[in-house]
């Protein structure tokens, strides 16, 4: 029952007789033991060679100690045990600290271009922060002849293209607002433009981190009415229902009445990969926090465009990275977060950089409606080249 959840089993009845279906174990290798792993802390932003872990980025940092590639030659994929992200690289990396899993075929007859798409293919159910490899490691995986691998991966790699340009003009929409903070405000650490500086606190009614649902004994069902937003989940500047997890019936009224935002809210990342990233909410929508996202409630008068952005800012998020006290689990308490400095600029300037922001959001917007079509094309060909429909 659980592996039909993550593979349709059914489609490897009606493939071509020339295909073949072999058990994952013989057509993967997993080649993660035996390299060394960095830890996050030690990442560089320029090196000699790039460093890969299991977030969502290609390329996670950088460093200069080449001997810690991994020893296998490229390419790869690369497998987020926790995050169930795959990535294709085709260059030498360093490994990020826990949870990356770095796959290649054992044969020449499966191309590894073709073994990532098939990978993007199945569905790995999402367990939280827990290991998920051994969904993958009971897959089944047809196998065309290689040619016909080849050509299903270059026409899946046409489809990507399309919908990774228009990826990349949205993160030129985010620059864009970056910059435009940057030029009418400065720096809001050094505040070169010598604003106004109030302690967070200043701003804030009231903050409060989500349900430890470890401690508290609830579970995450597949399925639900209420939905538990976690710091993967607080987008930059946008907060994302794609992938959420559901409280189980028997909590659901509790959590409801402990850690449910409301619309005017901010969520904050505290922990993890995504520590520092925070999110407007704009919704009714009725959803609850994990323990790894802060809810902080502003003050009427404080414009929260403006207060968000300067959280985003990778100035902030550079101060909050430099709290950080461990390197397995990085963490900002809400103590530490009450004491950062904002830069407070007149009420006028704050409106004036809200009305431009809003600005760059309708263009965002009707970028993100054509990645939407991208993604529906790609996902339709994905699902019909491992049924045999693409050659």
């Amino acid at each position: 029952m659980e592996s039909n959840l993550v593979q349709n089993l059914v489609n490897l009845k009606s493939l071509p007789e020339t295909w073949a279906v072999k058990d994952f174990k013989e057509v993967v290798s997993d080649n993660s033991g035996g390299n060394k792993k960095l830890a996050k802390s030690n990442f560089l932003k320029e090196g000699d060679i790039a460093v890969v872990d299991q977030g969502k980025k290609l390329i996670a940092g950088f460093y200069n100690d080449t001997s810690l590639a991994v020893k296998t030659q490229p390419p790869y994929v690369v497998f987020g045990d926790h995050t169930r992200v795959f990535k294709y690289i085709d260059f030498p990396f360093i490994m990020g600290a826990d949870g990356t899993k770095v796959l290649q075929p054992k044969k020449d007859n499966c191309e590894t271009k073709y073994l990532y798409y098939f990978f993007l293919s199945i569905n790995v159910p999402n367990t939280g922060y827990n290991r998920h490899f051994k969904y993958l490691k009971n897959l089944k995986i047809p196998l065309p002849p290689l040619e016909q691998q080849k050509k299903i991966a270059a026409i899946l790699d046409e489809a990507d293209a399309y919908r990774q340009k228009t990826k990349a003009l949205i993160e030129k929409y985010d620059e864009l607002t970056q910059s435009l903070f940057l030029d009418m405000f400065g720096d809001p650490v050094t505040n070169p433009m010598e604003w106004e500086c109030k302690k967070f606190e200043n701003f804030t009614t009231k903050y409060n981190q989500g349900v430890n649902t470890t401690t508290e004994k609830i579970k995450y069902e597949d399925d639900g009415t209420f939905p538990i937003i976690r710091a993967g989940e607080v987008g930059k500047g946008s907060l994302s229902f794609d992938s959420v997890v559901w409280v189980d019936h028997e909590n659901e009224s509790r959590i409801k009445e402990t850690c449910k935002p409301i619309k005017g809210d901010v969520l904050y990342a505290n922990i993890g990969a995504n520590l520092g990233t925070a999110c407007l909410v704009e919704t009714n929508r009725a959803f609850g926090i994990a323990w790894n996202v802060f809810r902080i409630q502003l003050k009427e008068q404080v414009n929260r465009t403006f207060f968000v952005h300067q959280l985003n800012s990778e100035w902030v998020k550079r101060v909050v990275w430099s709290k950080v006290k461990t390197a397995t689990v990085p963490f900002i308490s809400g103590k530490q977060i009450a004491e950062l400095n904002f830069i407070n600029p007149p009420v006028y300037i704050q409106s004036d950089f809200e009305k431009r922001v809003q600005a760059i959001e309708a263009q965002k917007a009707q970028t993100q409606a054509s990645l939407a079509q991208a993604e529906d094309l790609f996902n339709s060909l994905l699902q019909r080249a491992f049924k045999g429909e693409l050659v």
